[in-house]
């Protein structure tokens, strides 16, 4: 559940320092420009409240926040969204053991075509936004209806409780922590999506914008069957973003109620600035997993002794393999030596008898041509000597 959050900071640990701050650099500068936006919302939120009190008409102020929201999508899509992604893309390349320079922060903006793309994936951020706002309000509504309802029950119950303010307080901080882990589920799902395809963007520039959002897609359906629990390790460590966030504070004024305004103060700006830190460590943590899940396309992560124990137990077949492969390829060899020596042994034989054959072929031949002459000279003799004993009976004969 939590072994990617611990292979992405392993991963990255060489240049962990560098690339933290190169993200917080970028990761400021967008959320300065938010902050400011905000206050401006907020403050015109507020006066069309009043408005709204008095019965007045409040156009102008609807037209000045339109014009607010177009300026912050503006700069989001421009500006804001490339340097998240630079952000990311410095995690990204730290994980991989690729040297991080600062220049990665600003990526989109080196090549006409990175930036066209950068801002396809943009607009769609926008769109992204816009539902998850939609949806934001229709989840208000329906809470608004539902804790009308049960505080319509509990209150007649807690009023007649010697420690009512004590329970309420509790259910409020429950209901708070309900609400909140609802809306992370939603929340969470849709940031996951956004960060998978701003790293596919950012591992492959040259991909094609809708191309780097179906990486997205696929970074949450991988086939590895590892997402949801790698969803629920999200949703406990935003837990923690919850717990210190308006439950802590709630807590924290009902227990300096009775404090001095100065002591109360001062506890009051240690607390936030604890809640600013625990936030930035737990968001941290949460975007260097769910960048970490996405490069590694959600492979599963074994235990370190677990792996040890894979990795003996394959080690100890791979060596039963190895002394069978060389058993069976000595044996081959003594075969194949057997079988050469087989060979040669006959050769040898038969180059041996084909030599004898030829000797004795060679030794008839030649007794029979003996024979042939010892029967022609005999033959020629005897025509002598006939010849001889002729010539002389013939001489006898004339005298």
């Amino acid at each position: 559940m939590f072994r990617y959050y611990k292979s992405a900071f392993k991963n990255a640990k060489p240049q962990i320092l560098k690339a933290l701050l190169f993200a917080l650099f970028s990761f400021a500068a967008c959320f300065i420009v938010y902050v400011f936006t905000t206050i401006f919302i907020t403050k015109v939120n507020r006066q069309m409240q009043m408005l709204q009190q008095f019965g007045q008409t409040t156009t102008s102020l609807v037209i000045s926040l339109a014009i607010i929201y177009l300026i912050l999508a503006i700069l989001f899509i421009f500006v804001g969204y490339q340097l998240i992604a630079g952000a990311l893309n410095v995690f990204q390349k730290a994980m991989k053991n690729e040297k991080v320079k600062f220049s990665d922060l600003f990526f989109a903006f080196t090549n006409k075509g990175y930036y066209s793309k950068s801002l396809l994936l943009a607009l769609v951020t926008v769109i992204v936004f816009i539902i998850l706002s939609v949806i934001a309000y229709l989840l208000n509504l329906l809470y608004n209806f539902a804790l009308s309802q049960l505080f319509a029950v509990i209150q007649p119950i807690i009023a007649g409780i010697g420690e009512g303010m004590g329970i309420l307080l509790i259910t409020q901080i429950i209901i708070v922590l309900i609400i909140g882990f609802i809306n992370s589920i939603i929340y969470w799902f849709f940031f996951i999506f956004i960060i998978n395809y701003t790293v596919a963007f950012a591992e492959d520039p040259t991909r094609r914008a809708f191309s780097n959002v179906k990486e997205g897609f696929k970074g949450i359906k991988n086939g590895h069957k590892t997402w949801f629990k790698f969803f629920i390790g999200v949703l406990l460590l935003n837990l923690i973003v919850l717990l210190t966030g308006q439950p802590l504070i709630t807590l924290f004024s009902f227990l300096t109620g009775n404090m001095s305004q100065s002591v109360a103060q001062i506890f009051v700006y240690v607390v936030y600035i604890l809640i600013i830190l625990i936030r930035i460590l737990i968001y941290t943590v949460i975007i260097m997993g769910i960048v970490y899940y996405f490069i590694t396309r959600g492979e599963k992560i074994d235990k370190p002794d677990k792996k040890a124990r894979k990795d003996k137990k394959k080690n100890k077949n791979t060596l039963a393999d190895t002394k069978d492969d060389v058993n069976h390829q000595t044996s081959d060899a003594k075969e194949k030596a057997q079988d050469k020596v087989n060979n040669h042994q006959s050769t040898d034989d038969n180059f041996k008898d084909k030599a004898e054959s030829q000797i004795n072929d060679k030794k008839d031949s030649i007794s029979d041509q003996g024979q042939d002459l010892k029967d022609n000279a005999s033959h020629k003799a005897n025509d002598v000597k006939d010849n001889i004993s002729d010539k002389a009976k013939d001489t006898f004969d004339n005298k």
